[in-house]
């Protein structure tokens, strides 16, 4: 861990200044964290298995940032209590890092705990399905902040749709395992996310699973 103070001593006019302490850590290896986009949910309803994920491997701690006082969610389990009180929901999923890995960037999702009939309530997937094209991965080349090769992952979504959704890797069309991207944006209308690869070839799919 590297600590920096800036001072100022100040002069015949100006006060001294509070110092300003700020810390980082330098470590072998830098995480992200990716969590799946979570639905609008009915009050009252029952328990969310919320589904999280770091690229280190290392376990991933969730809290409730905001919303109605009777949510709550296991910060290990990542299992999502709703409560029974209607609001905007943020969660916080965070990662401390350990002796080799760098503590990941804090990660926020968004959701909304709705009314039955509300226009923005969730939609099973089937009745979904009907009105709806299934979303497309978009995939792009890109660049991390680090100047590595990555791929730039897009996919349009609707927050009402109540099925999880994932990105799967594969380098042979057989074994796919779950990818961790690193999710650049979140937004009612889309998901952005950053996948770091040095496959020469490597193959991703949107998976959409009614709960």
């Amino acid at each position: 861990t590297v600590e920096v103070v800036a001072s100022q001593p100040g002069d015949a006019t100006f006060a001294p200044a509070a110092p300003v302490l700020r810390s980082f850590r330098i470590a072998e290896e830098i995480q992200h964290l990716y969590v799946e986009p979570v639905a609008n949910q009915l009050r009252g309803g029952a328990a969310v298995q919320v589904r999280a994920y770091s690229s280190s491997g290392l376990p991933v701690k969730m809290q409730v940032r905001d919303g109605p006082d009777s949510v709550l969610i296991d910060e290990a389990s990542h299992a999502l209590d709703l409560g029974d009180e209607a609001g905007a929901v943020t969660l916080r999923a965070f990662q401390p890092g350990d002796a080799v890995h760098a503590p990941a960037e804090d990660l926020l999702v968004d959701f909304e705990i709705v009314e039955l009939g509300a226009s923005n309530a969730p939609i099973a997937l089937t009745v979904w399905l009907s009105s709806n094209a299934a979303p497309r991965l978009v995939a792009t080349r890109a660049l991390d902040a680090y100047g590595r090769s990555a791929l730039r992952l897009e996919h349009a979504r609707d927050p009402r749709l109540a099925a999880g959704s994932r990105v799967l890797e594969s380098t042979n069309l057989i074994a796919w395992t779950v990818a961790t991207p690193r999710m650049l944006e979140l937004s009612e209308t889309n998901l952005v996310a950053l996948m770091p690869t040095s496959a020469t070839n490597a193959f991703f799919r949107l998976e959409l699973e009614a709960p």
